[in-house]
């Protein structure tokens, strides 16, 4: 769906990001081969009605996470989303027995995930569904349900494998708070995801001089703020992770109705944010938030839904599917991560510090 054959070779992130479109396709097509495992999830989710939902991870798997949680809660689940450090070292008997924990993680080898693993394996009392790209892992090993996202390897920043987290979590949504059977839940994403494949690979059209252009937007700016609210949470913390682990920017991330409460005092020609509005009820609010902003002298982006009413600078995102909609919006931010990145390192996207899986605390 995209080509990749004019790159560098050791350009692995913006690689990875045009693969997108194909990560999203295959998520969708390997969805029609896993409907017995969510046949048996929503059997587990049966029989722990009442009982809170609980769904954990660290990284970019918690944020793609934060956004399943605000559709689930609106639906009117019983749903609490919570890092797996935190899970793990604090909170594991707050899990009650036959309770059921959803765990996202793109390797299933991150040292937190692993210890929660092996906790629940040792209670035996609580059902361990697992997302994870393959099934090769500790985490996919120990889960009553193993769901496989079909990314492919990854060696960058968080972009292949959020992606096709979404669309596993977008079916999670279907089934588990629109309460649709499986074959439909998955019959309506991988629909979803074919389209939203497709726009995708549209918008990645001229990929790099659109980072070029967001350069030039996020320029004189000494910090970055990024901001959503509903499932733009999700996208929001997303973005702000790839920026710290790209570009090595101090970026902000964060709730929109949180900025306000003291962040706002950071308005001015040093700070440029983007706000994240995916949410119809809140398009008013995300709007009011953009032009203090933008008086304020900040640079100000909006990537989402249409606004007719704001003349600020614009990245439209015709809305599809709320979960895999989150991953779409994080293109851009994407982009200025790898235009900032190629700015300042030979090897954008490589982690000098950490690792692409933290496999120690």
């Amino acid at each position: 769906m995209t080509s990749v054959e004019l790159l560098a070779p050791e350009d692995a992130f913006l690689t990875e990001i045009l693969q997108q479109p194909d990560a999203i396709s295959a998520a969708g097509l390997g969805l029609l081969a896993q409907t017995e495992l969510l046949t048996e999830l929503k059997a587990l989710a049966r029989r722990a009605s009442g009982l809170p939902l609980v769904l954990t991870g660290m990284g970019s798997s918690l944020d793609a996470l934060q956004a399943l949680d605000s559709t689930l809660a609106r639906a009117g689940v019983n749903v609490t989303t919570i890092n797996t450090a935190e899970l793990v070292h604090f909170r594991l008997p707050s899990v009650q027995p036959h309770g059921v924990v959803v765990a996202v993680s793109q390797s299933g080898l991150s040292a937190e995930i692993v210890r929660l693993a092996d906790e629940l394996t040792v209670r035996g009392d609580v059902e361990l569904i697992a997302v994870t790209n393959g099934r090769d892992n500790p985490l996919a090993r120990s889960a009553r349900v193993s769901l496989d996202m079909m990314a492919g390897a990854e060696a960058g920043p968080a972009t292949k494998t959020f992606a096709a987290t979404t669309v596993l979590l977008s079916a999670l949504g279907r089934l588990l708070g629109d309460r649709l059977d499986p074959q439909t839940a998955v019959t309506l994403t991988s629909g979803t995801a074919e389209r939203s494949a497709l726009a995708l690979a549209a918008a990645l059209d001229g990929a790099r001089e659109q980072a070029s252009d967001l350069c030039r937007w996020a320029d004189g700016s000494s910090t970055i703020a990024i901001v959503g609210r509903g499932v733009a949470i999700g996208t929001a913390e997303l973005g702000g992770l790839v920026l710290k682990e790209a570009a090595r920017v101090a970026a902000l991330s964060m709730d929109g109705a949180e900025f306000r409460h003291g962040p706002l005092e950071l308005a001015g020609p040093s700070l440029a944010v983007v706000v994240v509005s995916l949410e119809p009820v809140s398009l008013d609010l995300d709007r009011r938030l953009m032009v203090d902003l933008s008086s304020g002298g900040s640079a100000v982006l909006a990537v989402g839904l249409a606004d007719s009413q704001s003349d600020v600078r614009r990245v439209i995102i015709e809305p599809i599917d709320a979960l895999i909609d989150t991953a779409r919006a994080a293109l851009p931010l994407q982009l200025l991560a790898w235009g900032l990145a190629q700015e300042r390192h030979p090897h954008p996207g490589r982690f000098l510090v950490g690792s692409k899986v933290t496999t120690q605390e």
